[in-house]
């Protein structure tokens, strides 16, 4: 039996996103559980830039969605990207439900 390659995570497209390092007037950290990843998963809040959406507005949007407050304001902005990296079986379980029909999505070759 041939062994799974392991999924070429550059080769997969990622949707462009918002996160917010949110600090109370007492400096604590707001941070929030991802039930849906499994485990015990906690990040900053944000989520998906949809369309059009500049990321100021996405992350207001977003924290506006999970934390059901309008009381946020962006003070600066961050110049560098955050990247996450999945665990490999989100990775998996996402691209099959997307994709049935690649027997182990991410595997193929990449172009070049």
């Amino acid at each position: 039996m041939e062994e799974a390659k392991p999924i070429n995570q550059e080769a997969l497209s990622y949707r462009q996103n918002a996160v917010g390092v949110i600090l109370n007037s007492e400096g604590e950290i707001i941070l929030v559980q991802k039930k849906n990843y499994g485990g015990n998963q906690w990040d900053f809040p944000g989520g998906g830039i949809e369309s059009g959406e500049k990321v100021e507005e996405a992350l207001l949007r977003e924290l506006r969605e999970e934390l059901s407050s309008t009381q946020f304001e962006v003070v600066k902005k961050s110049e560098r990207l955050d990247r996450y990296e999945w665990p490999e079986s989100v990775i998996l379980r996402e691209l099959k439900e997307r994709r049935p029909d690649l027997e182990r999505p991410g595997t193929e070759p990449v172009p070049g």
